[in-house]
């Protein structure tokens, strides 16, 4: 797997979805941040999204890698 560092912003992550934003990678992204959120104490986060086709697969994936 691949995580393009291109897809990493200042105050948010960006990229083409089934491209830069593969399933591996959106998974790997939410462990990251659940253990980053753990290690601070905080157990518990919200996922939102919009109306995108890809919204479902992708917050899916990130909740997947957050649990």
């Amino acid at each position: 797997m691949h995580i393009s560092p291109a897809i990493f912003r200042e105050y948010d992550i960006r990229g083409v979805a089934d491209d830069d934003l593969t399933d591996p990678v959106v998974r790997a992204i939410g462990a990251a941040f659940g253990t980053w959120l753990r290690q601070r104490g905080v157990d518990k986060a919200s996922v939102g999204g919009d109306v995108r086709l890809s919204t479902e697969r992708i917050t899916g994936a990130l909740v997947d890698g957050l649990t």
